[in-house]
């Protein structure tokens, strides 16, 4: 209670929003999205403080309220428990970046996202793959979680003023042309195919992040992120 009335809700350090679809393969992942979003709404981090997005929302089970949905698994897509709880990772990642917040531990996805620009996204896996940050502020922030309509997953760091100026960009430092990958069903009749899944180009991806502080200091973060090509099946 004391961390909490030392938090100023009424200012937001950074936000940021993602969208995803709520019908067809996309109801098992609004519903784990919904769950992960609520497992860390209201987390208070206080002044030098750091936090587990693992620790926070813990492992992805049914009997934990996660639900089966499509999930990267290897190098094809496939349904698991939990899929979509890595894109509130990845909000939260970019929402923490865009507040200045120290990122001590993040890990690509193995594909791009849809969701997210090209090394912006933070892929988890409990309890191996994690994505921690840290408060170097002086001040205690709250992370807020909700969806704002029906499809859309926003992610507030609030408490104080912006206390920088940032911003983001990218190159690619090399591309690789994914493969075929070609399995033959008995019940299907000759001839025919289905595609199971769309070839994506594998991209090395060199991130920058400027950070202009209000007291005049100017700082450069850069972080690497790989894309592996993912072969269509």
């Amino acid at each position: 209670l004391a961390d909490l009335a030392n938090v100023d809700v009424s200012r937001t350090v950074s936000a940021h929003e993602t969208t995803f679809h709520t019908w067809g393969v996309g109801v098992g992942r609004t519903a784990n999205i919904s769950r992960a979003a609520g497992l860390i709404d209201g987390v208070i981090i206080t002044a030098g403080g750091a936090i587990s997005f693992n620790e926070l929302v813990g492992p992805r089970t049914l009997a934990r309220g996660f639900a089966l949905a499509p999930e990267i698994q290897g190098d094809e897509l496939t349904t698991g428990v939990g899929g979509g709880t890595c894109q509130v990772s990845s909000t939260l990642f970019i929402a923490a970046l865009f507040s200045a917040m120290d990122v001590l531990e993040r890990k690509a996805h193995s594909r791009p996202s849809s969701y997210a620009k090209l090394g912006l996204d933070a892929t988890v896996s409990y309890p191996t793959v994690d994505l921690k940050l840290k408060n170097p502020f002086t001040f205690p922030v709250m992370i807020h979680a909700f969806q704002p309509k029906p499809g859309v997953i926003r992610i507030e760091i609030l408490g104080g003023d912006p206390p920088a100026d940032v911003s983001y960009t990218y190159g690619v430092g090399g591309t690789e042309d994914f493969m075929r990958r070609i399995t033959v069903k008995s019940h299907l009749k000759p001839g025919s195919k289905i595609r199971h899944q769309k070839g994506s180009r594998g991209y090395d991806v060199q991130s920058v992040v400027t950070i202009k502080w209000k007291d005049g200091r100017v700082e450069e973060r850069r972080f690497y992120s790989g894309y592996r090509p993912a072969p269509e099946v």
